[in-house]
């Protein structure tokens, strides 16, 4: 457990150290993203704003021409109907005397009206003779721009102004820029208009005009930190979730692993404890038993010298059997590794094979070998080879159905080791019973010892070799011994 919470602290300190990382690159990302709209947007709306001034210019200097030729009143007003009908942006349209008195305008009731003095009209010329003026508030209290322009002539016209409303175009620049604050400025840093909507975060760009000194500001109201937050967070408890889940998988892993090692060392032990109470009882047995079998055989030679009796016969035969068991339990404690010169496994396979041909041909049981066309030699003793091949056959042969034609195949092959295969078309097996095949004492068969299998794995074993199984239930079922090939001969 306090392993656990070790792992949960660490993959926690990991996810946090991964979070700000993940913060920083997020973040650096947003920023330079919303810089990129900023700058796609000011171009855009710095073109769009010097296009209305240099049009306005256009209309004043226009204007100028038409007050400088014309002594004409109704041939001025009309231009200024014409030009206020055409530009409702303009919101009055002035012609002052040098008394800075209104002599003609869009708005009739103006008309004898001092706007400004002189003087405000004469600050910030241009070369030729324009300037803007900074926001005011008008008569009416709306906020307005003047952009003026000095003629001189001989009737007393000297001002023309063009007054702009500047509330018309915020809202022009609001409906198309509603995610950001545009700001404009003259030379003073005096602000002249600036959108409505808020500012949010300290993304910003400014660029100058370039037909007049003011200069236009763009800020995002985008709130990036609280965007990269939201998605670090949702990245971050994801990370969380995926790392709980694969700590509580290994943590599983780790405890079903420490569960297979316990079992695994509990079935040595046992099989160890198994071994040595068969190796000790197997000898405490063999000793009389070979005394019983001698006196058996007295008995025989005493009473029944012409083999009449056939309970003499039959004891014989239980000693023999009794005494197989007992060997077996000598090999099931600790089987002997093979020593001296290797043996030529085809031939041990195809003697053994002669030997249980005739057995397998009484219980309808066809016998088919194959064998490599060059001989294969092991290190192995033959007489544990022949019962390997002995007990894995008798197997075979018990578990095809009566009724059925049987098959019992055995193959020799080279793969760099030796393989020797026993198949038969019998009943098959489950994978449960698979699982417990070699365990000691189990057995499917009513009169089995359960020593057969685990006597033929100690024995493979002993000679570096190993077995496996494949079994299909009703589909039969394969042996295959491997076992080191000696290419010294």
């Amino acid at each position: 457990m306090k392993q656990l919470k070790r792992h949960i602290i660490f993959n926690l300190i990991v996810t946090l150290i991964l979070s700000v990382i993940t913060f920083t690159v997020l973040l650096s990302y947003h920023k330079e993203q919303e810089l990129n709209k900023i700058n796609r947007n000011i171009s855009m709306h710095q073109q769009q704003i010097e296009t209305f001034i240099n049009d306005a210019y256009a209309t004043i200097e226009n204007l100028a021409t038409v007050v400088s030729l014309s002594s004409s009143e109704k041939q001025i007003n009309n231009a200024i109907n014409s030009i206020k009908r055409q530009e409702p942006r303009y919101k009055t349209i002035y012609v002052l005397n040098r008394n800075s008195r209104v002599v003609n305008s869009s708005s009739p009731q103006m008309i004898g009206k001092k706007l400004k003095t002189y003087d405000y009209f004469s600050r910030g010329r241009n070369l030729n003779n324009v300037s803007i003026s900074s926001r005011e508030k008008d008569r009416n209290g709306i906020d307005v721009i003047y952009i003026s322009k000095f003629i001189p002539n001989e009737y007393d016209k000297n001002i023309i102004v063009l007054e702009l409303d500047i509330n018309g175009l915020i809202s022009v620049i609001d409906a198309i820029q509603s995610n950001s604050t545009i700001t404009i400025t003259d030379f003073k840093n005096n602000i002249l208009f600036e959108s409505r909507n808020p500012v949010k975060s300290n993304i910003s760009r400014t660029t100058a005009f370039q037909n007049m000194r003011w200069q236009l500001t763009i800020t995002s109201n985008e709130n990036i930190y609280l965007k990269t937050l939201e998605q670090v967070l949702i990245i971050s408890l994801v990370i969380i979730l995926i790392t709980a889940m694969l700590q509580l998988y290994r943590h599983n892993l780790e405890v079903q692993n420490e569960r297979l090692r316990l079992i695994d060392e509990i079935n040595i032990q046992k099989k160890e404890l198994i071994g040595m109470l068969a190796a000790n009882t197997a000898h405490e047995i063999k000793n009389p038993l070979t005394s019983v079998k001698g006196f058996v055989e007295l008995l025989e030679l005493k009473y029944d010298k012409n083999h009449l009796n056939p309970h003499f016969t039959i004891v014989k035969k239980e000693l023999d059997r009794i005494n197989d068991i007992v060997s077996q339990f000598l090999l099931l404690g600790k089987p002997t590794s093979a020593v001296g010169e290797p043996v030529e496994i085809s031939r041990i396979v195809k003697d053994t094979l002669t030997f249980l041909k005739y057995e397998l041909e009484l219980y309808n049981v066809k016998l088919i070998s194959s064998y490599p066309d060059h001989p294969l030699f092991t290190t192995i003793a033959s007489d544990q080879l022949k019962q390997i091949l002995i007990n894995l056959i008798q197997n075979a042969r018990e578990a095809i159905p009566p009724d059925r034609q049987g098959i019992i195949e055995v193959k020799v092959s080279e793969h760099q080791d030796i393989f020797l295969s026993v198949r038969d078309n019998g009943e098959g097996m489950s994978k449960q019973t698979i699982s417990q095949l070699f365990d000691t004492f189990f057995t499917t068969k009513p009169n089995g010892t359960g020593l057969g299998l685990p006597v033929t794995k100690n024995i493979v074993e002993a000679n570096g070799g190993s077995i496996t199984v494949e079994s299909e239930v009703n589909n039969g079922t394969t042996f295959i011994i491997q076992l080191p090939q000696n290419k010294n001969q």
